[in-house]
């Protein structure tokens, strides 16, 4: 027959390895965002910084290889349509494919202009976004993503710090 000191040792013992589960799992959720907006940051970066120093910036004909409608809600509220075209160019000879956000209706075999751009590579790409207010909008949202993941690490140190105190009185 267990005393009943054996019984209280037993569930702080089941307590705190709950604690050391959730901590576990929430650290892996907090280092999972942590790596998301520092990788997400970095390649915005990369890709806006690629197409800015670009000196080679062109307007090209492209065909539509694929179309398909999608709706969002607009700013106040509604629905809007937009259409994401894959689109098939050629520059100095070489074929190149990318796509494309529209927002009046595109069909497949329509030619259409869009601007691309030389990457560091020497490939022609279609910017994602060409203003720096979208930069700084994504720039935003990967920091704040890592930021999360931050505060989810320092919560699960705070939590788990002071039993380690407790046990050592």
């Amino acid at each position: 027959m267990s005393t009943k000191a054996e019984r209280k040792k037993e569930r702080e013992s089941e307590k705190r390895r709950k604690q050391l589960q959730g901590a576990i799992i929430t650290s892996l959720f907090g280092l999972f965002f942590l790596i998301l907006g520092i990788w997400g940051f970095l390649g915005n970066r990369s890709k806006y910084l690629g197409y800015k120093n670009s000196e080679d910036i062109r307007v090209v004909s492209a065909t539509v290889d694929y179309a398909e409608i999608k709706s969002r809600k607009d700013e106040y509220g509604g629905k809007e349509n937009y259409w994401v075209a894959k689109l098939k160019y050629s520059v100095d000879g070489k074929e190149y494919t990318g796509k494309h956000e529209y927002l009046s209706e595109v069909k497949k075999g329509d030619v259409l202009n869009v601007e691309v751009y030389r990457d560091k590579k020497g490939d022609f790409l279609i910017p994602e976004y060409t203003t720096e207010s979208l930069y700084k909008l994504y720039n935003v949202l990967y920091l704040a993503a890592a930021g999360f993941g931050l505060l989810l690490l320092i919560i699960v140190v705070v939590v788990c710090l002071p039993d380690k105190k407790e046990k050592k009185k």
